[in-house]
């Protein structure tokens, strides 16, 4: 059988009927029947199978308090994708395999994460691509207000305090701003 990342590619014999040798490239296995005496030979070249392409263009956008996409030039011949999304404060990676070249994903907020792809071959024509690193991004914080029994306010999303901070109202009390 050959080694991953290869495949038959020739095959020379003697003192063996060519027609009762069979390659089968998908069991990986060279089966013959010898029906003569005296010394058989059976040479099998192998060729190596070519690299996908590593993915390249790699994007985050749309990140928000719970979600970012990420998103990558997609690679010719890739049968998927192979993501892994390391959380940088816990070191917990998280790995999917996404089917196209960009992903909208769920996270956790106020959290910096690392991720890495990589192209995913069939194993057959092609093998799998160097893994491409993109760059860090934090998520934003969630802002939540507590009121006091107040009318309710909105939860807020973002890197910062909004310039105008929301106001809430309760019977019988005046609302004298936020604290933190």
């Amino acid at each position: 059988q050959p080694a991953a990342g290869y495949k038959f590619s020739a095959i020379t014999q003697t003192g063996v009927d060519a027609s009762k040798v069979t390659i089968d490239n998908n069991t990986k296995t060279v089966t013959y029947d010898k029906n003569t005496t005296g010394t058989s030979t059976i040479n099998v070249t192998f060729e190596q199978l070519p690299k996908l392409a590593t993915p390249t263009n790699l994007k985050v956008s749309s990140v928000s308090c719970a979600n970012a996409l990420l998103a990558w030039d997609a690679v010719d011949g890739a049968n998927k994708y192979k993501l892994i999304l390391t959380n940088t404060s816990t070191a917990t990676q998280t790995t999917s395999n996404p089917n196209t070249n960009s992903v909208f994903i769920t996270l956790s907020a106020g959290v910096t994460y690392s991720w890495t792809i990589q192209a995913i071959g069939d194993g057959a024509t092609n093998t799998d691509s160097e893994v491409a690193t993109g760059a860090d991004f934090t998520t934003h914080y969630t802002i939540t207000y507590n009121t006091n029994g107040g009318s309710d306010v909105e939860d807020g999303c973002g890197t910062t305090l909004p310039e105008t901070l929301p106001t809430t109202s309760k019977s019988h009390y005046t609302f004298d701003g936020w604290y933190m």
